[in-house]
């Protein structure tokens, strides 16, 4: 018996209420392990302790198979004293049957405990012999094949009972309900329940700590099984085993959390007969989900490979089909050897699949929620473990995930090479999926380049996350796999060092980087290329930065002609590289060269982009401090005043950008000989970027000094 304190009690108290309806039949549907079987454990001891003096019998029947419905029959008989020696099945079947019927006999509950299968209850047939026991003889069930008799037609509807049932199935619940009003689905305990439940098993001298025990329940998805099977663990090694190492094991890989959650535990308030580890609960649901819904059991393997939040419809869809080349041609033995492989010569096999009724099927089996709002869909974290190791058990994890593997390459596209220094959220659900996908590198062919892919797509969404030593260390991995797999030359593994010199800020490194992919893209796709001209303008800035003007300077020409010749004047990197050239010449104290470039550009880029826009009012910006070193500041603080209303706009007033216009701002007012004024503009923006530690802290701090 369960204390009803830790069982979810607003559940119970539906019980109650149903229960007091004669004739009734509610049904507990939720995961194996949930709790369904303790709930109503508690819910009779409830019914008993308000019913004083006992007046109500509770009869339990295991439905797991036919032959435990047929025993707990006899077992009823038994204990209501109506078996007689010689019974037959059916004799069994009818005589409990009239005497749940007979109201003269009282009230009574009855709990179908475990109906997860609906052919127990229908008349079938068996092929081999029954064995005998101290109610058969010869004249009852014996070894010649028979028929057993449709079982659920032997639950009468009588007013003086009620019944309780518990099912991992929404729609075997339904067929004996025959409501779903009548179904309350059990979820995972709340936190709060669960940390209760757990330190139950806990001496009081001896309680864990409660930061360690909350990481464990959310670790177990507050899991009642789970969370009752970890406590037997810990407790049977301590002080060698805590709360905490059991949480470093669970962490530790696939293959160590499936072996800890399959450890068998004993449980007082469980059937003796079921299995008391998670692993095989859920494992008998997916054998026969194998049997009965094979489709829903391919979606269900395709399924378990994603991040468990927001799976979308648009990657399951149409993408769990099995390899037809597996029937005649297996890619790893193990799994022709599978009892459960799918064969073409298998009849229930050849169904066409339905996406909407695997979904349904998964549903019903609580083994994935269904976001209506969104198209997307969740699991637990333990289903998708256990359904993981199942596939691991039966030799097919390693096809499920290469298949996967593929097909989150296949929907993330490569970013534009040309745009390599913007990103956009428009793959972002994309992101935890793929992270997943990254888990297992494949052996070799199509698998592996589709993992090299994603290791060059993940790198790049993580430089533009400021995550750069995360999204170095990929991409220099991402260089080994493309390297390995296409040579040190191929253009593809250019790529990766362009993507990578744009990372690294070692000077040298990068310096390395660029003239290699500027060496390789011009051998291999010529000078005037898209590509090869990314690789100059990138060398460019290395040049700049670390003291060679000149030949900066002149690459930098190089690369604004090729530009415009390939690119075409009003291309965005065409204008970038133009901007940057004016900056050269204004620094170089070429104001009218410089003049000039930088109101060509800001003329193309309020065309193209218009006033609001981050280029610009960058452009806008600068010009306006060409214009106030040339003394022309009327113009200058009517442009200063067009991009710092923009910036604070877009960014606030507290942001780094804006300390670049109100710098500028600064240099207007020094110029107009208003001094204190720019002294307090130099002032605010050394304090915008001092706050926020920026790189250009001392250029800020350099103005407030001078002045």
């Amino acid at each position: 018996r369960r204390d009803p304190h830790f069982i979810h009690r607003t559940i119970l108290d539906v019980m109650e209420t149903k229960g007091k309806i004669p004739a009734s039949r509610t049904a507990l549907v939720g995961l194996g392990g949930v709790g369904k079987s303790q709930l109503v454990v508690a819910y009779s001891y409830r019914l008993r302790d308000h019913d004083n003096p006992p007046s109500t019998w509770v009869f339990w029947v295991r439905a797991g198979t036919a032959m435990n419905f047929i025993d707990s029959y006899r077992d009823i008989a038994e204990k209501i004293q109506i078996a007689a020696p010689r019974d037959s099945t059916e004799d069994t079947l009818e005589k409990v049957f009239r005497w749940l019927s007979n109201e003269s006999n009282g009230q009574w509950l009855m709990i179908i405990d475990n109906a997860d299968d609906i052919a127990v209850f229908e008349s079938q047939s068996i092929s081999k012999s029954e064995p005998k026991n101290k109610h058969h003889n010869n004249k009852g069930i014996g070894s010649t094949p028979t028929r057993f008799p449709d079982l659920a037609s032997y639950l009468p509807q009588s007013s003086n009972g009620h019944y309780m049932i518990t099912s991992r199935d929404r729609q075997v619940a339904f067929r004996l309900t025959g409501n779903y009003a009548d179904i309350l689905h059990v979820e995972p305990m709340e936190e709060e329940e669960s940390i209760r439940l757990f330190l139950t098993r806990f001496p009081k001298s001896d309680m864990p700590p409660e930061s360690d025990t909350k990481e464990l329940m959310k670790e177990l998805d507050y899991m009642p099984l789970a969370i009752t099977q970890a406590a037997s663990f810990i407790n049977q090694r301590t002080p060698r085993m805590t709360v905490k190492k059991y949480l470093e094991e669970l962490r530790k890989g696939e293959i160590e959390c499936g072996k800890l959650l399959n450890v068998q535990h004993f449980d007082l308030g469980r059937d003796s007969k079921r299995a008391n580890s998670v692993i095989a609960t859920w494992h008998i649901s997916f054998e026969y989900l194998r049997r009965s819904h094979p489709s829903a059991a391919r979606l269900l393997s395709h399924m378990c490979l994603f991040e468990r939040q927001r799976i979308p419809e648009s990657l399951c869809k149409d993408q769990y089909q099995r390899n037809p080349e597996w029937t005649t041609k297996p890619k790893w033995p193990r799994i022709m050897k599978s009892r459960n492989i799918m064969r073409k010569d298998n009849a229930s096999e050849t169904a066409v699949e339905n996406f909407e009724d695997d979904l349904v099927v998964l549903r019903d089996f609580s083994l994935i929620k269904i976001h209506l709002e969104d198209d997307k869909f969740q699991m637990h974290n333990l289903v998708q473990l256990t359904t993981r190791n199942w596939l691991l058990l039966h030799g097919e994890f390693k096809w499920w995930q290469e298949k996967f593997i593929i097909l989150i390459d296949t929907h993330w596209p490569f970013p534009d090479i040309l745009e390599l220094d913007t990103i956009t959220d428009k793959h972002d659900e994309l992101i935890p999926h793929a992270s997943r996908a990254l888990a297992h590198e494949p052996g070799g062919g199509n698998p592996l380049r589709s993992w090299a892919n994603l290791l060059y797509k993940f790198a790049h969404h993580l430089k533009h996350s400021d995550m750069r030593e995360a999204a170095m260390k990929l991409s220099r991995l991402a260089l080994q796999k493309y390297e390995s797999l296409y040579g040190p030359k191929d253009v593809r593994t250019l790529t990766v060092v362009h993507q990578l010199a744009m990372m690294t800020r070692h000077s040298t490194e990068k310096e390395a980087l660029i003239r290699r992919a500027l060496d390789g893209r011009t051998s291999q796709l010529g000078l005037e290329h898209p590509e090869t001209i990314a690789s100059m303008k990138l060398l460019v800035g290395v040049l700049k930065s670390s003291g060679r003007f000149e030949q900066g300077f002149l690459l930098q020409q190089e690369t604004l002609q090729l530009q415009e010749k390939v690119l075409g004047v009003n291309h965005r990197h065409t204008q970038s590289t133009a901007f940057w050239l004016g900056v050269v010449l204004f620094f170089q104290e070429k104001y009218e060269e410089a003049k000039q470039v930088q109101r060509s550009v800001l003329e193309a880029r309020l065309k193209k982009y218009g006033e609001d826009n981050e280029y610009t009012r960058r452009t806008a910006t600068f010009l306006a401090s060409i214009l106030a070193a040339v003394g022309e500041l009327q113009e200058a603080h009517k442009l200063f005043e067009l991009a710092l209303a923009g910036t604070n706009e877009e960014y606030g007033t507290g942001h780094i950008r804006s300390a670049d216009n109100i710098q500028v701002l600064g240099h207007i007012r020094e110029r107009q000989g208003r001094c204190e004024e720019a002294m307090r503009l130099y002032q605010t923006a050394f304090e915008i970027a001092r706050q926020r530690d920026h790189d250009d802290t001392p250029r800020y701090e350099k103005d407030v000094l001078a002045l």
